[in-house]
């Protein structure tokens, strides 16, 4: 198990003020986190981002088991008490999701302030470009047939049966700057969500 605090080189990368880069969107693997080490980090990268002192950056990384739900999640869409997965009520949008091992996950810390252009930000568009840009990945590296789902936030698998959610998204923003992100499911044990109502 590895946890945020053994990553000094990932701290002093986002930190280090002297450091320049030109990257659009810096990116980092963390392995193997707990999910309160997770949720704690991205807390403090996005209170970094909101200050300016970090670009805008994305974590890699894959958790222990844990379902999280959003603020409007019904509760009868969550596991019973006889489930054994920790759950954790989140500050984001979207309803109950699962981590576990074999998904990977992106915590995504971007200023939509800084759009280029000088557009206005827009979280829907930033939705759409994750989706498009997970879609885009699976089909071109995996030959998958993965796209949108109209109305549906996710990228879905679209092989001309009903469609199957691929990769859940639940993004958080205030004051344009976002946190949290998606969960593409890789290698996951997908019986446990038998457990409860993923996504509604």
């Amino acid at each position: 198990m590895t946890r945020i605090s053994s990553h000094p080189m990932l701290r002093q990368a986002l930190y280090d003020p002297s450091r320049t880069t030109s990257a659009a969107l810096e990116a980092y693997w963390l392995g193997r986190v707990e999910y309160e080490d997770g949720l704690e980090l991205m807390q403090e990268c996005w209170s970094q981002r909101n200050a300016g002192l970090v670009a805008d950056h994305v974590l890699y990384l894959e958790h222990d088991q844990v379902i999280t739900y959003g603020r409007a999640t019904p509760i009868e869409h969550l596991p019973s008490t006889a489930c054994q997965i920790p759950r954790v009520e989140v500050n984001r949008g979207g309803l109950a999701t699962y981590h576990g091992p074999g998904q990977l996950v992106g915590y995504l810390i971007v200023d939509l302030r800084k759009r280029r252009g000088g557009k206005p930000p827009d979280l829907h568009n930033f939705l759409r470009a994750i989706e498009d840009g997970v879609a885009a990945y699976l089909v071109k590296h995996w030959r998958l047939a993965a796209g949108r789902v109209l109305g549906k936030t996710g990228v879905w698998i679209l092989d001309g049966t009903q469609p199957r959610k691929i990769c859940s998204m639940g993004i958080a923003v205030r004051r344009w700057v976002t946190w949290h992100g998606f969960a593409l499911n890789i290698d996951v044990d997908l019986s446990v969500f038998d457990e409860f109502v993923p996504c509604g």
